[in-house]
């Protein structure tokens, strides 16, 4: 693939999701198993040390989907709720392919214990042999929400997010490294060459690095390209599992080929290929993915969305000024005692017009089908809409707006019966938290 190729922010941003969820899904099957003592992985098959399904995924998956709920509920880099819901994956199984947290890593499950017991939501393990992967495992939603921040702020997002279960340096700055490759390729309008990509670093990044573990800094010194598959090491270490990762995209010439590599490695098997996955689908794009992978995979659609959401995420002050249109289009309501269904509606749509925090992109019948939305009576969705996240709340107004053009009066039945109302209210009660 040469700089020709143009592909869309949000083509890259639901291949980086997917690409995650599908190296993981993938990898599974020969997780822990020495290189070379398998029949080599053709495709996703399923089975492994938790006998899943074909297409089903493992912490990796489970902890990508967990940060994302996260930054999608709170419209922040919240390291408390961001923990917090990682304990809910352990314990109830939130986010899992299965129903329950059948797999952990040693390092975070450490780091959930110290949680419990200090309430410190930094409570990723400093020592230098907790060095492990499970924070750069996961990192793309960071990457994709933070993607049109300055590289500063993408960089903090990074590490706070590590620490929350990886406070060793090397985790941090591969993480921080991963996310800058990731915004590199959301904010380019071409494709770049592999090696520019990996190699090339612009003044700000560079001067960020200067001081970083030489561990990480060598794995952006171009050298790995060189190295035979026999020093190639799919390991739990971070550095080894990220050298791992680079190496099969560099010596790879599409999606399906380089996670076949990945997963093909052996050991840490799911999580090479989950961190391939990221920077791959990224780079190759959503519409380049194996699409007889797709169809098997666990969530499908509901992972395209959860991409879609974080790379279009309104900026806040764009929510505040959406807000006070809003207020104004249902003002009508107040001074006129008998204002027609069709007036009522044109000032709203016409008030909001110019202020529209409709994600771009959405699935959004998707979305409400899997949110149950459809056949809730108003009052229920009132009571849905108050323990919603700012996402939620945000997918639930593109839902009402895009249903427009297939059910005639959804603007009008959620103005009378109270649900826009409430649902601005909620919205505006996140924006507090903000």
């Amino acid at each position: 693939m040469t700089g020709l190729t143009s592909i869309s922010p949000m083509d890259r941003a639901k291949g980086a999701l997917l690409g995650l969820a599908l190296g993981d899904a993938l990898g599974t099957t020969v997780e822990f198993r020495e290189r070379g003592s398998f029949e080599p992985l053709t495709g996703l098959c399923g089975g492994g040390p938790f006998n899943l399904k074909s297409g089903q995924w493992t912490d990796d998956t489970s902890m990508m989907l967990c940060l994302a709920d996260s930054l999608l509920a709170t419209g922040e880099n919240d390291p408390d709720d961001q923990i917090n819901r990682y304990v809910r994956w352990q314990q109830h199984g939130e986010n899992s392919s299965t129903g329950s947290c059948f797999d952990i890593g040693s390092t975070v499950s450490k780091a959930l214990q110290r949680y419990t017991i200090t309430a410190n939501p930094l409570a990723g393990s400093t020592d230098e042999w907790s060095a492990g992967n499970g924070s750069l495992m996961r990192i793309a939603p960071i990457a994709l929400f933070h993607h049109a921040e300055p590289l500063p702020v993408l960089l903090d997002a990074a590490a706070v997010s590590s620490r929350t279960t990886h406070g060793e340096i090397r985790c941090i700055q591969a993480c921080q490294l991963f996310c800058y490759y990731l915004q590199k390729l959301l904010c380019s309008q071409q494709t770049p060459d592999k090696q520019q990509l990996l190699f090339e670093f612009g003044r700000e990044m560079t001067a960020e690095m200067a001081d970083w573990h030489p561990d990480i800094k060598q794995l952006a010194n171009g050298h790995l390209s060189e190295k035979s598959v026999d020093n190639i090491k799919g390991s739990g270490f971070v550095v080894e599992s990220l050298e791992a990762a680079l190496w099969c995209f560099l010596h790879s010439d599409s999606f399906e080929q380089g996670a076949l590599m990945a997963a093909n490695l052996g050991d840490d098997a799911d999580t090479t290929a989950a961190i391939y996955g990221q920077l791959a689908g990224a780079y190759y794009g959503y519409s380049e993915l194996p699409s007889n992978w797709l169809s098997q995979l666990f969530w499908y659609s509901h992972i395209e969305n959860i991409a879609v959401m974080l790379v279009n995420f309104p900026a806040e002050q764009d929510i505040l000024t959406f807000l006070k249109a809003a207020r104004k289009g249902l003002s009508y309501l107040e001074t006129e005692d008998k204002i027609s269904d069709e007036k009522l509606e044109l000032e709203f749509l016409t008030a909001t017009a110019n202020h529209d925090i409709c994600i771009p992109g959405l699935n959004w019948l998707g979305w409400v089908e899997r949110n149950g939305i459809r056949h809730m009576l108003p009052s229920e969705r009132i009571g849905w809409i108050q323990k919603a996240g700012l996402g939620d709340c945000l997918a639930f107004f593109t839902a009402t707006i895009q249903a427009k053009c297939f059910l005639r009066g959804v603007i009008i039945l959620s103005i009378r019966h109270g649900v826009m109302n409430q649902l601005l209210n909620r919205i505006e009660y996140h924006l507090h938290d903000i």
